[in-house]
């Protein structure tokens, strides 16, 4: 006997009763849709631009959010001058800056530029234009006849755009009779970049680029180019070169939605969520059908 079926009928013999009839039964059948059910696992993908360029990236299916790092490309060293005892100033090291949610749309390209190493100025590191911007760190002064160049300023916070963190980078150091100045590191994810305080380039804060030592007379060397990222180049000394800035660098971080879609068997009268199967998806409003039947189905 099947949902409602009726009870068998009482026999003839005296004081026989018939047959219970079957529990009536209900099937409900629904769609849903899912939108923002979020598997938030480790796995989250980055993806890092370290030459200079312009481009244009494409959000992957699933992504609705981005975080955007990005540091300024630095500046280059201060230039000799040739058979005179004076040195270029150190470069400047770019600036870092961080938004850590920009809202995106899956499909959808967005430009972005990777600032270039400075043989002068370095260049800025951008994404969307002007949503995320690290400022270049200035290119150090040339050396001349009895003129020691001046350092270079590191990439400002006024120049650049990050809503969660925009850190400015190190100045350079001004050249020496017998050196060129040292290159200023470029700004971190933490700190300010450390500015050069003499021949040697700058420390590197965490996450951000070292400076490149200043030519040297004494230990006869050319000016060292920045580190990446943004890093500021050395200063050239009479003879020496004076060393270029370092690359900027752009990083991306992600993280797609992961949507889930499946059959839900529900018990009546006690619920039973027993035997679920789920299919996961990066694609937003998935059907999701649930079915109510009684505990005798």
């Amino acid at each position: 006997s099947g949902p409602g079926g009726g009870g068998g009928g009482g026999g003839t013999v005296v004081g026989c009763i018939g047959g219970t009839g079957y529990a009536g039964q209900i099937k409900l059948t629904y769609t849903i849709r899912v939108y923002d059910i979020v598997n938030f696992d480790s796995n989250a993908t980055t993806e890092t631009f370290t030459t200079a360029s312009s481009g244009n990236w494409t959000v992957p299916a699933g992504v609705s959010s981005v975080k955007v790092e990005a540091w300024g490309g630095g500046g280059g060293g201060g230039s000799r001058y040739p058979g005179y005892n004076s040195g270029g100033g150190g470069g400047g090291g770019g600036a870092y800056a961080r938004t850590n949610s920009v809202t995106v749309v899956q499909g959808t390209t967005i430009a972005y530029v990777v600032g270039a190493a400075g043989s002068g100025n370095g260049g800025s590191t951008t994404f969307n234009s002007t949503g995320v911007v690290a400022a270049f760190g200035t290119g150090g002064s040339p050396a001349g006849y009895g003129i020691e160049g001046a350092g270079g300023a590191g990439g400002t916070v006024g120049a650049s755009i990050g809503v969660d963190a925009r850190n400015a980078g190190g100045s350079g150091y001004a050249g020496n009779g017998w050196y060129g100045g040292g290159g200023g590191g470029s700004g971190g994810s933490d700190s300010t970049g450390n500015s050069a305080t003499d021949q040697p380039g700058a420390a590197a804060v965490t996450n951000g680029g070292a400076g490149g030592n200043g030519a040297s007379a004494i230990t006869p060397s050319s000016g060292q180019s920045g580190y990446s990222p943004g890093g500021g180049g050395g200063g050239g000394q009479s003879n020496y070169d004076p060393g270029a800035g370092a690359v900027g660098k752009l990083k991306l971080t992600y993280q797609p939605r992961t949507y889930i879609s499946g059959v839900m068997d529900i018990g009546i009268p006690v619920p039973s969520w027993t035997n679920l199967s789920f299919v996961t998806t990066t694609q937003a409003n998935t059907a999701v059908t649930l079915k109510a039947r009684s505990a005798n189905n």
